[in-house]
């Protein structure tokens, strides 16, 4: 019997799970665990005064203003189980044996405040599991005690026996008893029981909601849900109560939009309408990053924030588009839709796959036999839906799937503008050209020959004539006859007529224009001159560099851009979607439902075509957080305190400033201007800081915007000036100024007086100086009289010591032929004479005497330097310096050239000149 019940309760639980699987909801925003926030176990989930969300966690409390993550812990780094806001800035927490708040005032970091100190021990055994901030005051929950802080005293307070978390319902405050019903609570009566709901047969209560009618919805963990009115508990039947019974409920709550949003331990979170209608159900396989929802918060903004085990979400309430999320891959990257008797065909690279419309029982998508692989368009049109496959061209009809063409490769479809019963379409091969018969079935009736190349988008423009873009490379114009069945002029259009490339190319009709895309960005062909011509903007629309222009319904079209999509109606924009369409070939496609389906790689995005974008209804004033100040000394990180005058010292080097905005659904982009540097406005930008460098001192005013809030956010700071730049210190130049003026009048005085001093002086010695030079030369010539002299004196001693010798070769000669005859005494004598003469001590003492008069210290120096010269050294060594050679030397001493050269071999030794050296010219230059 227990085994057949669960094959039942597991068999509704997949009926009821692939009803969900099919469902449209809103976009999920996932905040990694991994991420900057680190958010992991997400027990409870809070919203300040200022905006920004709190969330109580294993890891301690983490903030976040929408763009920066900051974490903070309690006194002994306990789990934070719990937290809520009150008033606009206190933020209370709880954890184990501990409770209190933390204060977001301006310019400070958060500073925390004990309140569970104030009781001592009565608190320390205590775990606060839930957190409840009404209008009186401040509720402290565990299972087993309640703590209540008036927001001047804190009490503690008994209930009647465990309890589940207390929340507000209709203005009072419900705690769920355990086993034994609903209580009310007040701070003057205490508790009270709610009559009849001691009769309901559960134990655990995980929410009791506000129902329109004023009765209360009680939500249990394993029972589904109840509802009680009038005294009374009757379980209420709804299209997910056998899911509540089989996922386990663990949280609710009642939205602001009417809505009721249940979280699950075993299956993400499921919401209903009032009437306990399915609106949609999501989980990991659709978008949650986990299945068990430990908490759930309304922000302002209107969306709702999932705790989970395992991270954090955000469901876009504000978002106006619903999305139908993939991620298991059955669908593929999707190309084209459509409405077609009841239900929603899409097709993917993958095939086509269907869904039934129906609200009660949409179903799961499924693939339609036959359509396997890539289908690159639909046309739904009376009963006949027509289908463009990699395959060719395919009709699903009501007897079933119907080959129109085999041509390969169906992309686009355009139905002939004067003759609705033909049709061109584009194929990997050129164009086919189908014809609707009667019945209103489409055949293929010819290949138009010609233009044989893949083309893969086309537009007719006023003129009637055909624009066709080749898949890689190429774009054409072909002018085709009445009937089309054949080509009658086909051009080629690139560069030479005003397109950059022709590589990649696409073309899109937007009614009453033809705009062409090629290189990134858009042109428009001007009949007049044969030229292409490069916009910029579009209908007062701007077109950024790399965006694809898409046509919607009636005056509607869309930009797309990598991460967002904006539609505009005629010429005003509606608004921006946050969309990542597929990369290449973004496609938007309308439906008879009047709703536009947007393709996307994992799924698809809903929007109706009649919905009216409002300004959001909550979207602070954008801010500056922090201030990171560079300075040569050091740089120090500091918060930033609101409206007020910032001065900084003149040895600041940069100012980055770090911006914040609680928007939470978008990205935002924000946009600043330094005023006091410059004037204009920057680009919109997703970073959020900015930073400035070698400010000069003065006054600024930083203004700050952000797109999701018109205000100008101030922040006026001033750089100040240097030291030197002060009006101390102007004063003190105004009086270095004067006294260097006087000071230069004084040295100037002084330098005349110098001056005449100095002329003066340079005349005396211009005088001393020409008697010097009077005087040395004189000298000069003296010396050089005396040098001539010498040298005369000495070529005269030369001269009279060669005749000498010459006498005395003669007189051996005339010996030698006298023999006896000539006697030898007058021979001898003679001998001696003429030697006498040769070896005359006075000729050398004439010489020595003029010879000191020109080298005065020559025999001086080199005595002192080589004092173990002889005299007969000094005579050769004197000879030497007056460059006189071995042979002019020899008579002199009246010794052979042979002598001379072993006498100076040896004063060579004596000097200790080098073998290399030349003693000539040593003793020329000593």
């Amino acid at each position: 019997m227990q085994y057949r019940l669960w094959t039942i309760l597991i068999g509704l639980w997949l009926v009821v799970t692939q009803g969900l699987l099919a469902q449209e909801a809103p976009r999920v925003i996932n905040f990694d665990p991994a991420g900057p926030g680190g958010i992991s176990q997400n027990w409870m989930i809070a919203q300040s005064g200022r905006g920004r969300m709190y969330f109580a966690q294993s890891e301690g409390l983490t903030s976040f203003d929408g763009q920066n993550w900051q974490r903070f812990q309690l006194p002994h780094r306990q789990i934070v189980r719990a937290v809520a806001t009150h008033g606009p800035n206190r933020v209370y927490v709880g954890g184990y044996a501990e409770f209190g708040f933390w204060e977001e005032l301006p310019g400070q970091p958060l500073r925390y405040t004990s309140l569970s100190a104030q009781l001592g021990n009565a608190a320390r055994s205590e775990e606060i599991w839930h957190i409840l901030a009404w209008d009186k005051g401040v509720i402290f929950q565990s299972f087993s005690t309640v703590f209540y802080y008036d927001l001047d005293r804190i009490q503690q307070i008994s209930p009647p026996g465990n309890i589940m978390f207390i929340q507000e319902v209709n203005g009072r405050l419900i705690a769920p008893v355990i086993g034994r019903g609903l209580y009310s609570w007040d701070p003057v009566d205490g508790f009270a029981p709610l009559p009849g709901t001691e009769q309901l047969p559960v134990q655990r209560v995980k929410g009791v909601l506000a129902l329109a009618d004023g009765g209360m919805l009680i939500a249990t963990e394993q029972q589904g849900l109840w509802v009680y009115r009038g005294g009374k508990v009757s379980l209420w039947e709804n299209e997910a109560q056998t899911a509540f019974r089989a996922y386990q409920i663990n949280r609710a709550l009642l939205l602001s939009n009417g809505l009721l949003a249940f979280g699950t331990i075993l299956n993400g979170l499921i919401v209903l309408d009032q009437n306990g209608k399915l609106q949609f159900h999501l989980h990991q396989r659709n978008g949650l990053q986990n299945n068990t929802v430990l908490s759930l918060h309304e922000d302002r903004q209107g969306d709702l924030w999932v705790g989970l085990d395992q991270g954090a979400d955000l469901i876009a309430f504000s978002d106006p588009l619903r999305y139908y999320i993939d991620k298991g891959g059955l669908l593929g990257s999707l190309y084209a839709a459509a409405h077609h008797q009841g239900k929603l065909f899409v097709g993917s690279n993958q095939g086509m796959y269907y869904r039934p419309l129906s609200a009660t029982s949409p179903g799961s998508f499924e693939l339609l036999k036959g359509t396997q692989g890539q289908v690159w368009a639909l046309h739904s049109q009376n009963d006949k839906l027509f289908i463009g496959h990699n395959d060719g061209a395919f009709s699903l009809e009501s007897s079933g799937l119907r080959t129109v063409s085999t041509v390969t490769g169906g992309w686009q479809l355009l139905i002939a503008p004067h003759n609705h019963n033909l049709a061109v379409q584009c194929t990997y091969t050129g164009l086919v050209v189908l014809e609707r018969a009667e019945g209103g079935a489409w055949n293929f009736a010819r290949r138009l020959e010609g233009l044989l190349a893949p083309l893969r988008q086309m537009a007719f423009d006023k003129q009637g004539f055909l624009w066709v873009v080749h898949a890689s490379k190429g774009l054409y114009r072909l002018q085709l006859d009445a009937g089309y069945e054949r080509i009658l002029s086909m051009r080629e259009w690139g560069e030479q007529e005003g397109l950059p490339d022709n590589y990649a190319m696409s073309v899109v009709d937007l009614g009453d224009t033809v705009l062409f895309r090629s290189d990134a960005a858009y042109y428009v062909f001007d009949a007049g001159s044969g030229r292409f011509k490069r916009i910029s903007s579009f209908r007062g629309q701007s077109l950024p560099v790399g965006c694809y222009v898409m046509s919607g319904h009636a005056n509607d079209w869309f930009i797309s851009l990598p991460n967002e999509v904006y539609w505009i109606r005629q010429n005003r924009a509606l608004g921006r979607l946050p969309l990542k369409l597929v990369t290449g070939y973004p496609k938007v496609e309308y439906l008879p439902s009047r709703q536009y389906l947007f393709c996307l790689r994992d799924g698809y995005a809903l929007l109706s075509a009649d919905y009216q974008l409002k300004p959001a209804r909550y979207a602070p004033k954008p801010e500056v957080t922090q201030l990171l100040v560079g300075s040569p000394v050091v740089d120090s990180l500091i918060p930033m305190p609101h409206e007020s005058k910032l001065l900084f010292p003149a040895h600041t080097s940069s100012l980055k400033f770090y911006f914040s905005q609680a928007v939470f659904s978008e990205q935002v982009r924000f946009r600043y201007r330094l005023k006091g540097f410059d004037e204009q406005w920057s680009e919109w930008t997703t970073l959020n800081q900015k930073e400035f460098t070698n400010l000069a001192q003065g006054q600024y005013i930083l203004e700050l915007q952000s797109d999701q809030n018109p205000a100008i956010v101030p922040l006026q700071f001033t750089i100040l000036p240097h030291w030197t730049e002060t009006w101390l210190a102007r004063l003190a130049y105004v009086f270095l100024l004067a006294l260097g003026l006087w000071l230069l009048y004084r040295a100037h005085r002084r330098r005349l007086v110098v001056q005449a001093r100095r002329m003066i002086i340079e005349r005396e010695r211009s005088v001393q100086q020409e008697r010097i030079r009077t005087k040395n030369a004189q000298l000069e010539a003296d010396v050089l009289r005396k040098s001539q002299e010498l040298a005369n004196s000495t070529f005269s001693l030369v001269q009279k010591n060669e005749i000498l010798i010459q006498i005395k070769d003669e007189l051996g000669e005339i010996k030698s032929e006298l023999g006896s005859r000539m006697p030898e005494r007058h021979y001898q004598r003679l001998q001696r004479l003429i030697d006498s003469h040769m070896t005359n001590e006075q000729d050398w003492q004439i010489f020595e005497t003029n010879f000191n008069e020109v080298h005065n210290i020559f025999f001086k120096k080199l005595k002192q330097d080589f004092p173990d010269l002889s005299p007969g050294d000094l005579k050769l060594a004197a000879y030497l310096k007056m460059n006189f050679s071995s042979k002019e030397i020899a008579p002199l001493l009246n010794i052979s050239i042979r002598g001379i050269e072993n006498k100076r071999y040896r004063l060579r030794q004596k000097l200790n000149l080098p073998a290399d050296a030349n003693l000539t010219e040593f003793l020329m230059n000593y």
